[in-house]
């Protein structure tokens, strides 16, 4: 995960221009960089108290990306100053979380809670209204993909039903909605991993 060349503010905006992002543009940078952590990794960030009792606290659903959902939650109702400076380091290291998620296979559940939460949550009401009906069904479509590539890693023998659906996301029950072991899932599962080879 972390050879690989990791999406940043820096690479999507020129702090030349203008330090303040606005929620228009970071839901606009949501929704074509679905599930990608362009804000942390690592992070340093600071808001006002007053911000929590509006937008709440931390997802405790997630185990991966609960900070990257926290901060879009808080940035697409009211944008972001961006301070281009190395503030913070990051230790990688083998009892790490994320290395643990991918390693037990729990990398895939983060990213469908989080566009389920674009497509469902009133949390995301602005970032829908910014980025239109094209990036709904790209939302409807991605997730679609993401719950199928999620079955086959948890269930590669097909022997059985999807039960995860019932127990891991208990909490998101419109999953079910989207999820479907068809053809068109097959071969948006095909895209998917073909698209991952070209990048």
């Amino acid at each position: 995960y972390y050879n690989q060349e990791l999406l940043t503010l820096q690479k999507l905006f020129d702090p030349k221009s203008s330090a303040f992002i606005s929620n228009k543009k970071i839901s606009q940078f949501a929704a074509q960089h679905l599930s990608s952590n362009f804000i942390g990794e690592p992070t340093a960030v600071i808001f006002e108290k007053k911000v929590i009792d509006e937008v709440g606290y931390f997802n405790t659903n997630l185990n991966q990306i609960c900070d990257l959902e926290y901060w879009l939650r808080i940035s697409t109702v009211h944008g972001l100053v961006y301070v281009p400076k190395k503030l913070v380091k990051f230790r990688i290291h083998s009892e790490s979380t994320t290395n643990h998620n991918l390693i037990n296979n729990k990398s895939f559940a983060d990213p469908i809670k989080l566009i389920h939460d674009f497509i469902y949550s009133p949390s995301f009401s602005k970032l829908r209204n910014f980025t239109g009906k094209f990036s709904q069904k790209k939302f409807e479509i991605s997730l679609k993909a993401k719950l199928y590539e999620a079955y086959k890693s948890n269930n590669p023998n097909n022997h059985s039903k999807p039960e995860f659906l019932n127990v891991y996301f208990s909490n998101y029950p419109n999953l079910k909605i989207h999820f479907s072991d068809s053809i068109f899932s097959r071969i948006l599962f095909k895209i998917v991993l073909f698209k991952r080879k070209l990048s």
